[in-house]
């Protein structure tokens, strides 16, 4: 008996990554029977009353034709459907970024995290920019929805981090809100050395000290050496 199929989708457009239902249909006009087999869209599926569906996440954007291909049984003859489009727009995406170290030092390594979230999973390809304020700090590639940039250049003070991601074929770029990243003056520590220890009366004694700055190098500048709080000296 000749059997006429049709397949029909559940939601259209999607959005990539959203779940689409194919419902194919087995019917024919003049036999009362119930076709058995198999239902083939992108992969098998069994026929139940009458009909059979297949569900698909990984549509990339675009239209679809869809089509279903009944195998036939002893009663009924093989058929297949007329196209149906599923249509896939492209997604929205959130993005957000943290920081690993806040408040910093002036020449800490900071470490920016960007993370880009399609609504129905999938990856985002493309690059993230990093912005303190309107000035870029640098664009790096996203590696599994997320990208790191080392950061050793902030000014002490506040700064507003963002990061503003470019989108791909299939989903949408969007920008975080932002972040403050507050960076302190770097601490230091300060060592004196004697040449002559002990001394004697007269003797000329040269003392020496040395600067250490927790992060980077400390700048040219001056100091003082005292004796208790009686003021010795000041040298560059």
């Amino acid at each position: 008996m000749p059997g006429l199929c049709a397949v029909t989708v559940s939601t259209s457009p999607t959005v990539y990554g959203q779940p689409a239902t194919f419902v194919a249909t087995v019917q024919s006009a003049n036999y009362s029977g119930t076709p058995t087999g198999t239902m083939t869209f992108s992969e098998m599926a069994t026929l139940s009353n009458r009909s059979a569906q297949f569900t698909a996440s990984g549509l990339v954007v675009g239209a679809h034709p869809i089509s279903a291909s009944y195998s036939g049984d002893a009663n009924f003859q093989p058929a297949t459907s007329s196209q149906v489009t599923a249509n896939v727009w492209r997604a929205n995406t959130t993005t957000a970024v943290a920081s690993g170290q806040n408040p910093s030092s002036f020449g800490q390594a900071v470490l920016l995290t960007a993370t880009v979230q399609p609504p129905y999973g999938g990856t985002a390809t493309g690059s993230v920019t990093f912005l303190d304020g309107s000035t870029s700090l640098g664009t790096v590639p996203l590696n599994g929805n997320t990208t790191v940039l080392s950061v050793s250049s902030f000014a002490v003070g506040t700064h507003s981090i963002t990061a503003s991601y470019v989108g791909d074929n299939n989903v949408n770029g969007s920008a975080s809100t932002a972040v403050t990243q507050t960076v302190n003056p770097t601490p230091t520590s300060v060592t004196v050395t004697s040449n002559a220890n002990p001394s004697t009366y007269g003797q000329s004694v040269t003392f020496a000290a040395a600067v250490q700055a927790a992060f980077g190098t400390a700048p040219p500048s001056t100091i003082s050496f005292y004796d208790g709080t009686t003021l010795l000296g000041t040298v560059n």
